[in-house]
């Protein structure tokens, strides 16, 4: 039974991708796969499990898929390169050693030499923070400092080039996070499907084997009654054509069956080689009482609760921030420096470390485009991913309550679809029953008997494929109205 991941599914409060531990993405596989699981498995020895024909349960196949799936661990590897391109962008604000030397030669042949080494650290905020120590010396006089400045910005531009690129790798980040959010939903959904998709697939040939096994004894029948002249060459040929009919259906059906076990494997990422054994009966935990819902209940749930949805919405409010108010001030950048320095002097560099002197001043520094043009086609850009994120919302929610109406329907179809088939299955159960009883009184003959059982094997196969399309419709519903915990447990 598939079990509580909840919590696995919710996505990430707005700028709270950057706060995450560094090893959670690699892991994010991993642990949802873990948490899918209603009781915690050891997937390292699944490997070993499978060589020992242990049916690969439903829930062993998706935190396998988790783990191996190409498509999953491409976008496990994209989140990471999105972490990697924020942290570049953030390199930007953080602590950097800096160090500096030159030689100077005057008139006369009197050397010199300048060198600093001093630490700089820019904050997002475009305030600054510096220490350094200086050494100056020529000729017979040398002076040494250590001085401290911290800027302060006035009137600053939030869109400059490294901001911009900032704000931009940080919204890229949230959003291949709840990309793989998805992909770990959509995987699990198609899992599921191949899953079943097998089942059927053994199921057709299971049926095709009986009926070539029923063509058979039919045909051998025939043949008897054609002897003692009670048929006619045109029944025997139509009996020997039933079976060749069945045995090529049969052929077909192993052959479907192993492509479905084959794409189940393509979405485990296994070998095609290996073997594979699978629960016939699978449980799939699901609320059957969404499909009775309200429709307009379960869009605003699903408006609420769908991780896609919440992560655009995250997405936009991040924009959001990061855009600001549009203010039309156009008055330059203005950055203010205080500095503090203590001050050495002497006729050689060891003389200047002792304390002479202390020094405070104040700097002033203006940069500025007087046009504006560039502050304004970087506000430009911010302003234009906003937009695209908004259009990308409100999209997705139309989207969204569409997909809600057509799973409800489904599910509702699906259930009369199963309550017919439900019908049908014991009619021909019955029918068979019957015809045993008329069989053993000699009122029915073997031809008419195996044509009953051929019956009630094909409404076995069209009850089971009706089963099948009922809980997928359901699983469907549950994903479309974001109800996870129907499935998933809370």
């Amino acid at each position: 039974m598939l079990a509580s991941a909840t919590n696995a599914y919710a996505p990430a409060p707005p700028g709270a991708g950057h706060r995450m531990a560094r090893g959670f993405l690699r892991a994010c596989a991993l642990l949802l796969a873990l948490s899918l699981q209603s009781h915690a498995s050891d997937f390292r020895g699944l490997g070993g499990a499978l060589l020992e024909d242990r049916p690969l349960t439903l829930e062993d196949a998706i935190g396998l898929a988790l783990q191996a799936n190409h498509h999953q661990l491409e976008l496990v590897d994209q989140v990471e390169i999105a972490e990697i391109d924020y942290a570049s962008a953030r390199a930007a604000y953080k602590t950097k050693f800096m160090a500096t030397s030159r030689s100077d030669v005057r008139s006369g042949a009197e050397l010199g030499s300048y060198s600093g080494l001093y630490l700089k650290k820019r904050n997002v905020s475009g305030s600054a923070l510096s220490a350094g120590l200086y050494n100056s010396d020529f000729g017979d006089r040398s002076l040494s400092e250590l001085r401290f400045t911290y800027t302060l910005p006035f009137f600053r531009d939030k869109y400059t080039e490294g901001q911009l690129a900032l704000t931009r790798a940080d919204i890229e980040y949230v959003r291949r996070q709840n990309i793989l959010r998805i992909g770990q939903q959509e995987l699990a959904r198609q899992v599921t499907s191949h899953y079943y998709d097998l089942i059927i697939a053994q199921d057709k040939e299971r049926i095709a084997l009986a009926q070539r096994d029923i063509a058979a004894s039919i045909q051998k029948a025939t043949r008897i009654r054609h002897r003692a002249g009670k048929l006619s060459e045109m029944d025997l040929s139509r009996a020997e054509l039933r079976y060749l009919n069945a045995e090529q259906a049969a052929e077909v059906a192993a052959f479907q069956r192993e492509l479905a076990a084959d794409n189940l494997k393509l979405m485990l990422g296994m070998g095609v080689d290996t073997y594979l054994a699978i629960d016939p009966d699978p449980q799939v935990r699901f609320d059957e009482t969404l499909m009775h819902m309200p429709t307009q209940v379960l869009e605003e749930t699903a408006l609420n609760n769908r991780i896609e949805i919440q992560g655009k919405r995250d997405e936009l409010d991040m924009a959001r921030k990061k855009l600001g108010n549009f203010s039309d001030n156009k008055l330059p950048q203005i950055d203010i420096d205080v500095h503090y320095s203590l001050v050495g002097e002497g006729e050689d560099a060891d003389d200047s470390f002792s304390l002479d002197d202390q020094k405070w001043g104040i700097g002033f520094s203006m940069d500025t485009d007087f046009a504006g043009t560039e502050r304004k086609s970087r506000r430009r850009k911010l302003y234009l991913l906003y937009q695209s994120h908004q259009r990308e919302l409100e999209h997705i929610t139309k989207r969204t309550r569409i997909a809600v109406r057509s799973a409800q329907f489904e599910a509702q179809r699906n259930l009369r679809q199963l309550e017919l088939s439900a019908r049908e299955h014991e009619l021909a159960r019955r029918q068979l029953e019957q015809a045993q009883i008329l069989y053993d009184n000699d009122r029915l003959n073997r031809v008419e008997l195996l044509e009953s059982e051929n019956q009630l094997h094909e409404v076995e196969h069209r009850h089971l494929v009706a089963r099948v399309n009922y809980i997928l419709a359901n699983m469907e519903l549950s994903l479309a109205s974001g109800q996870y915990e129907s499935l998933w447990g809370s």
